[in-house]
């Protein structure tokens, strides 16, 4: 999620600190920041909508792309913030008045005079505590990095999905979900959060063993390595960049429920969209409603299968297909259906 504007006038992105690591005795305060040792990554506080939020970026691009936000729904006002790590080994974003605003729930090991509790931002953009009780990858907000896992960890439930911003310049949870589904063969779907209910978006389609069946285009990139791990404590996608060590790639879900992945392009200093979801309106989830076929050259998209009809005429003439096709003739005994070739 880039904050052009907001970022690049701050006058709180000032300090980069050399160092990379958090600890009890060396917290990060509003106005520094924390650098990968690679500098691929920094770590610190950002404006966004008038509030002030600890995130992560990609450092020395010049749109300030954001990949994670700690305390995404629950700002912080003003702009002396701290955020360190307890004795006890848990992260903690305080206000100016030392309130708890944002904090990791770990189960951290007790600390010894040989095991200090410390944190660090590595260079995959991954916010570890060093002791492995916690870590952002974890934890994603919209972003979707290399060697991330998007699924579930079946012995501690834990589930990993990516959730958009809920606008362009509002970093807190929004109402597209893109997460791995495991009834039936595992697929990821991106979902719709609607007052109660949640609709489906998009699907990939199951894993074949290569690829989502869904979305073939994507194996042909040459770009990705992705890899589908299932197993009785494990089920999760990842992926990781193949053609340079360098490249620097995102999977993100945006507040419109676009599901993007880009690479970043040092000649044209931009991000290159190199697949997205939906592509077309017949990409859409249950576009036609049942026993309805959905066709993007026909300027209605939808009609049904030989032998059925709008479930819901009027329906259809207002274009909502949703409640797809019924049949003309009810069927009754043996010898009444087959294929139409």
């Amino acid at each position: 999620m880039s904050l052009l504007l907001l970022l690049l006038t701050s006058s709180h992105f000032t300090l980069s600190l050399s160092l990379d690591t958090i600890t009890p005795t060396q917290p990060l305060n509003d106005g520094q920041t924390l650098l990968s040792s690679s500098h691929t990554f920094q770590l610190g506080f950002f404006p966004s909508n008038n509030h002030r939020y600890v995130g992560i970026w990609y450092h020395n691009l010049p749109d300030h792309t954001i990949v994670w936000v700690a305390n995404r729904d629950n700002p912080l006002i003003g702009v002396n913030g701290t955020f360190s790590i307890t004795r006890s080994g848990n992260l903690v974003l305080l206000d100016d008045k030392s309130n708890v605003v944002w904090s990791t729930t770990s189960q951290a090991t007790k600390t010894t005079a040989h095991n200090k509790p410390m944190a660090r931002l590595l260079d995959n953009g991954n916010l570890v505590l060093l002791d492995g009780s916690w870590q952002s990858f974890d934890y994603p907000t919209d972003t979707m990095l290399p060697e991330m896992k998007l699924g579930w960890d079946r012995k501690t439930g834990l589930n990993r999905f990516i959730t958009s911003w809920r606008s362009p310049d509002d970093p807190s949870t929004g109402d597209k979900l893109f997460k791995l589904d495991l009834h039936g063969l595992p697929q990821i779907m991106l979902y719709d959060k609607v007052e109660n209910r949640t609709d489906i978006l998009y699907r990939t389609g199951p894993w074949n063993g290569l690829r989502f069946s869904g979305s073939p285009e994507i194996s042909s990139f040459g770009v990705f390595a992705l890899q589908f791990t299932l197993t009785p404590n494990e089920a999760y996608y990842t992926y990781k960049v193949i053609t340079n060590g360098t490249q620097l790639a995102r999977l993100v879900v945006t507040p419109t429920g676009v599901v993007q992945w880009l690479v970043w392009m040092d000649k044209p200093k931009k991000w290159n969209q190199v697949w997205y979801a939906p592509k077309d309106p017949c990409s859409t989830y249950n576009k036609c409603g049942p026993n309805g076929v959905c066709n993007t050259s026909d300027i209605n998209q939808c009609e049904c299968l030989k032998g059925f009809e709008p479930k819901v005429a009027q329906d259809w003439k207002m274009r909502d297909w949703s409640d797809g096709c019924v049949r003309r003739t009810r069927v009754c005994g043996g010898g009444g259906e087959g294929f139409v070739y």
